[in-house]
């Protein structure tokens, strides 16, 4: 991938959860409604820790579902209750297509691009998946023999299985 730099990797935000069934309708819900993230009552209206309403709204903004503080069109599109093609998302082919916005953002780089675009073996290890995110950075460089978090390095654990110190795709 040439010309990316370090500015457009993001490996955070998710706050280690994984990509949860009902986030993605909680968070268009609710800034549908008018609500934002970084209000006081969100831990209270999304019944969900802190940690959570930032991973919520993490995924909602890497899936698509929200753009600059409001309700996107594809979200508009997919979830609305009234003219949504699948506001409860009961189809595959959704869940295809968010998985598919949530690895091709063309405005960062994660953990989900080293793993799906740039990684092509049936089965590797954690530092398969970090030498893949950095040389997507720099190209010339090695990732460093560090023990990593699993949940940080891969947070769509929900598509993976984990198995020992081997991610095999399920």
């Amino acid at each position: 991938m040439n010309g990316c730099v370090k500015e457009n990797a993001k490996f955070s935000g998710h706050q280690t959860f994984c990509f949860r069934y009902g986030w993605l309708e909680k968070g268009f819900r609710f800034v549908k409604n008018g609500q934002w993230f970084s209000e006081d009552n969100a831990i209270v209206d999304l019944g969900v820790g802190k940690n959570m309403v930032d991973s919520i709204r993490y995924w909602c903004e890497m899936a698509g579902i929200l753009n600059d503080h409001k309700v996107s069109d594809l979200g508009k599109k997919i979830l609305d209750e009234k003219t949504g093609w699948d506001p409860f998302l009961e189809d595959n082919a959704t869940l295809w297509l968010l998985h598919w916005k949530v690895n091709t953002n063309p405005d960062v780089i994660t953990a989900g691009t080293a793993l799906f675009s740039y990684l092509h073996k049936p089965e590797f290890s954690k530092y398969d998946v970090a030498q893949a995110a950095v040389k997507i950075l720099d190209p010339n460089k090695k990732a460093p023999p560090i023990k990593l978090s699993c949940g940080t390095l891969i947070a769509l654990s929900d598509l993976i299985q984990v198995g020992g110190d081997l991610i095999a795709i399920a």
